[in-house]
This record gives C-alpha cells, sequence and structure tokens, in this order.
C-alpha cells in the first residue's frame, strides 16, 4: 500500500480520464418512463441517471421536469432494503457482499446524494447499511471491482452522517487490500478500478505526496449539490422528494456560504431531528369528474384553530394518490403529480407563497385532475384503477 502514491505519481497523465456519467439516449427522444423497467432489473447505473437528468433540467428552469425528478428520486428510495440497508432485493441471510452487483449499488447514492446533494437519505436506512458492511467488512475486497465500489459508497456515507466514522474510515482503508495484486495495475480491465479506487481512498487517508489532481478527477465530480440553485429533499415518511428553492446564502459561492450550515451533512442533521405532528387528518377528496371521465377537479376545506397556526412553522401535505394532479392551496400552487404512489404516503413540501396564505379558520385545497396517472411499472402504463387523491396536513419540523 505505501508504493501506490508512488505509482500514481509516475503514472500522471496515464491515470484514467472522467468516465461517463450521462445515460446515452437520442437527444429528442424522451426516455424518463425507462426508468421503472430498470429499476426492476435492478440496474444501477441508468436507474440513477434518469432522476439525474431531471434533476439538472430543473436547474436549467425547466419546471416541466419536476415531477419527473421528485418521482423519479424517490423510487430509488423506496427501492432500498430495510433490512440491508443496500439497493438491492436479497434478504440480510445469505447475502452476496463478495458478488459484484451488491456493490455496485453505490452508483445510486453518488449520483442522488453525490451529484444532486439529495438532503435527508433515511437515516435508518444508512445506518443499517453502515452497521452491516462494517459486520462484513473482511469480505468487501474480494475483488477489484468491489474494492473500489465499497470504497465509495464508505467515501459517500462519510459526507453523509458522522455515524461510526472512524470506523468506516479504517473499513476504507480495509479496501486497499483489493488492489494489491501487481497484475491489477497492468490489466486494462483492472487497472482503472485499482488506480482510482485506491486514489481516492488516499486522499481520505491523507496521504503524504498524493497527486490529488489527477487521482481524485472522478471524486472532484461529486459536488454533493453545494452548486445548485434547488434542493432535493427526502419528504417525511421518505418515499417521495421535493424540489425546493434553496436561500441565495446557500449555494456555494456566496459570500455568506457556510458548509457548517448549508453542507449536506449539516441539513441531513436538521432534517433527522425534525418531527411529525398531524394537523389535519388525511381525507379523501371527493373529485368531480368531467363528461370525459377523466378528468375533473374537488376542494378539500379544512379548519387550523388559533393554537395550531401560532405554533405551526414548516407544514407539508401528507397525500396518497392515483392520477395526474395540480394542486393549490388558498388559490396559491403547491405541487404537479404525473406519477401514482397509491400504496405509500408521501409528504408534500408547501411553497412559501402557498404557506402564507395559512390562516386561522378555514383553508381550502384544491386538487385539479387532468388525467389518469402514470403507474411506477415498466413502461409507465397510465393507472387504469378509478382516480382518487387523500390529503391531509402535518407539522415537520
Amino acid at each position: 500500500v505505501k508504493y501506490i502514491p508512488s505509482i500514481l505519481k509516475m503514472l500522471g497523465a496515464e491515470l484514467p480520464g472522467l468516465v461517463n456519467i450521462a445515460t446515452h439516449a437520442d437527444a429528442g427522444e424522451d426516455t424518463f418512463d425507462e426508468l421503472w423497467e430498470q429499476i426492476s432489473q435492478w440496474h444501477t447505473s441508468p436507474s440513477g441517471m434518469f432522476p439525474v437528468l431531471a434533476a439538472r433540467e430543473v436547474e436549467k428552469g425547466n419546471r416541466d421536469q419536476i415531477p419527473r425528478a421528485e418521482a423519479g428520486m424517490g423510487a430509488l428510495l423506496r427501492a432500498y432494503n430495510h433490512e440491508t440497508g443496500m439497493w438491492r432485493p436479497e434478504p440480510l441471510e445469505g447475502f452476496p457482499w463478495k458478488a459484484y452487483e451488491p456493490s455496485s449499488g453505490f452508483k445510486i447514492i453518488s449520483r442522488i446524494c453525490g451529484y444532486i446533494g439529495m438532503e435527508n437519505f433515511p437515516r435508518e436506512v444508512l445506518e443499517k447499511s453502515i452497521d452491516n458492511l462494517l459486520d462484513h467488512k473482511s469480505e468487501l475486497y474480494a475483488e477489484v471491482a468491489t474494492a473500489r465500489n465499497y470504497g465509495e459508497t464508505m467515501a459517500h456515507y462519510l459526507m453523509l452522517t458522522d455515524y461510526r466514522h472512524d470506523e468506516l474510515l479504517d473499513a476504507m482503508e480495509g479496501c486497499l487490500e483489493g488492489f494489491h495484486d501487481p497484475e491489477l495495475w497492468v490489466e486494462t480491465a483492472s487497472s482503472g478500478y485499482a488506480l482510482f479506487g485506491s486514489g481516492m481512498i488516499g486522499a481520505f487517508m491523507n496521504w503524504k505526496d498524493l497527486p490529488f489532481d489527477r487521482a481524485l478527477q472522478q471524486w472532484f465530480r461529486f459536488e454533493h449539490g453545494c452548486t445548485m440553485k434547488n434542493r432535493f429533499v427526502a419528504g417525511p415518511y421518505g418515499n417521495w422528494v421535493n424540489v425546493i428553492p434553496k436561500e441565495p446564502q446557500a449555494i456555494f459561492g456566496h459570500p455568506e456560504y457556510d458548509v457548517r450550515r448549508y453542507g449536506i451533512k449539516a441539513r441531513n442533521q436538521a432534517h433527522w431531528a425534525k418531527k411529525i405532528t398531524l394537523l389535519v387528518p388525511q381525507q379523501e377528496v371527493r373529485l368531480r369528474l368531467a363528461a370525459d371521465g377523466e378528468t375533473g377537479e374537488g376542494t378539500f376545506t379544512f379548519t387550523l384553530t388559533g393554537e395550531q397556526f401560532a405554533t405551526m412553522q414548516e407544514p407539508c401535505l401528507k397525500a396518497t394518490w392515483s392520477g395526474a394532479y395540480d394542486i393549490s392551496l388558498n388559490g396559491e400552487p403547491v405541487k404537479q403529480v404525473r406519477y401514482n404512489l397509491p400504496v405509500a404516503t408521501a409528504g408534500w413540501y408547501i411553497p412559501q407563497p402557498a404557506c402564507k396564505t395559512l390562516h386561522t379558520g378555514e383553508n381550502s385545497i384544491t386538487v385539479r385532475l387532468i388525467g389518469p396517472g402514470k403507474e411506477p411499472k415498466p413502461g409507465a402504463p397510465l393507472a387504469e384503477r378509478a382516480s382518487f387523491i387523500r390529503i391531509g396536513l402535518i407539522q415537520w419540523q
């Protein structure tokens, strides 16, 4: 291991360049609905990139992509195994830690958190994954590819949380065992894994004389969303992701930006400390359908007491639905959804203009049904079930 910095330095410009991070698709063709097919087959790279590409379109000002970015990232979160903490379907008993496929799950967290800086990654899933990786740390470097993959997985975890921090660093260093064989450094198929994996891990080990500018080229593409104009936040219940505009000082480059306040780890700690309080129980909104039977409108009226209003800081809508909807609160837009979530609960962020309309007494939510919603299934077919929507109000603070 001690010779790796010298090898990297000698290789210099021969080190591999950046990997291609984009999902290949015809620029004129909308391929987002392929996401559900990729998820069903546990294809990590395209599954992770479809929502990320939608998020980047949002950053360019294309707000029509918000429903895709939110639904896609939410689907990736729901696919995590809560028993193992991994983006794989196998149960904990007999989990194939030494196989390549489980290790490739790092491509999900590297995309939604590494590129986009998604906040509030479910804490219980993250800590369960860390516990299991540390329990099986001697199995993580059986192959050069798994050593690199698990090493990067742990690097992202270190950016998200301080949970078992020092033990993760030790386990990362252990992954260097996967790069010991000299043949790995000369074989084209394996040298990229060895070079990138050892260079990245070496940076976290603070190796002396490590050529950071070359060895870390790939890691530097992970800005964890710090320069983006929007936050992508997993909402309460962990089943949906909300796009939320950032304050100017929360964007890296602003004179008042402070990573201790606005960095992804600090944001996670703030979210994980929040509690859900029910304000208005979830109720089904009665839809008045148009003659076509597929479009229509409904209104949900609720009352806030003076005490509820006085203590309310971060209200969110609690929603379950089938159908494509535009939702507004007291006349102000709140959310557009185009993909269904009929069997899980989502927490929807209420934008500030809509939030400011809340008052003691009677408030109203209007839902405009614009047609059947798409199912989160291969091919994203339109729902055949009757459209419905259930909405309530919670506090998440």
